[in-house]
């Protein structure tokens, strides 16, 4: 990981318009819940720290600010790019048609449909942190969720 990070750190950090967010292995439900190996929280915080000094110097991975926790999925400028061209907007609901949001075109243009993007956004104009925290939980399924376990975002 910390090979990594110098990499991307060197490659992309020196550009505003790119950020990394850290975000900890944690349990989410599912069948293998209780198997997969997750840091304890002290050990937690110290590697995430560490990594975050990796990257900026001196920053913690998890800035304590004031205010609503938006999930990546939530924010404008954060989408997710699938080998086949389509853009989505959640690493999660990789298998429902509501998150394919547009296309990244072979020309490298992005085309976007607005209609499909708004209510990954719906939170911010609506003020609801439960939307915010967690876009998807809030729209209707077309496939189900991989990996948890009562459906529910907890």
């Amino acid at each position: 990981m910390a090979g990594f990070l110098r990499e991307v750190r060197d490659t992309f950090l020196d550009d505003p318009r790119f950020s990394v967010g850290l975000k900890p292995v944690e349990r989410l439900g599912g069948p293998n819940d209780e198997t997969l190996e997750i840091l304890p929280d002290a050990a937690r915080t110290e590697s995430q720290d560490a990594l975050a000094a990796l990257l900026n110097g001196t920053s913690p991975a998890f800035p304590a600010t004031p205010g609503m926790e938006a999930c990546y999925a939530a924010r404008a400028n954060s989408l997710v790019i699938r080998a086949g061209g389509r853009v989505g907007k959640c690493t999660v609901a990789l298998t429902d048609p509501a998150n394919t949001i547009g296309r990244l075109r072979p020309d490298g243009t992005l085309r976007i449909d607005n209609g499909r993007l708004s209510p990954w956004l719906r939170g911010w104009t609506s003020r609801d942190r439960s939307a915010v925290s967690c876009p998807y939980a809030g729209t209707p399924r077309q496939s189900p969720l991989l990996q948890i376990g009562s459906g529910r975002p907890e």
